[in-house]
């Protein structure tokens, strides 16, 4: 896969690389990922992304950094379900995540919950039609402290 460069463009001139080149048409269906030592499955650089039918079997197992399973699905992980985050001074624009199931995620570090919107604004965001339940003390099912235009029902 040949990466492409995915933050310069005219809404975030001062973003990395030369020009944004979104990936069009992308599925990732069906996979098992299995201890993986960082991230399981990152889609980065796409429009419209499909992440869907796949198992990410431990992760996060020898790195010393911030990981996710598959960066917007997880179950049983320190870390929380759903994390809406980017870079300073870009926009998370249009997202939707809905008929996922989340099972006793959990996210006790302030402020993050077991679904967090936080960083830079995030607008136009449907969270809805998910299943989210955890047994983890002191944690906030959703959490955020960026501006405004997401709904959660």
């Amino acid at each position: 896969m040949h990466f492409r460069p995915w933050g310069r463009r005219p809404a975030h001139p001062n973003g990395p690389g030369t020009s944004f080149v979104p990936i069009t048409g992308l599925a990732v269906p069906h996979n098992t990922v299995r201890d993986a030592g960082g991230d399981g499955i990152v889609v980065q650089n796409a429009v419209r992304a499909r992440v869907e039918h796949n198992l990410v079997d431990r992760f996060n197992t020898r790195s010393g950094g911030y990981n996710a399973g598959i960066w917007a699905h997880s179950h049983d992980n320190e870390g929380g379900f759903l994390l809406i985050c980017n870079g300073a001074g870009m926009i998370s624009d249009r997202n939707t995540v809905r008929y996922n199931v989340s099972v006793n995620d959990r996210n006790t570090t302030a402020p993050y919950g077991v679904i967090s919107v936080v960083c830079a604004p995030a607008t136009r965001t449907l969270v809805r039609h998910n299943t989210v339940t955890t047994n983890a003390p002191d944690t906030a099912v959703v959490s955020s402290n960026g501006p405004r235009g997401r709904h959660l029902p």
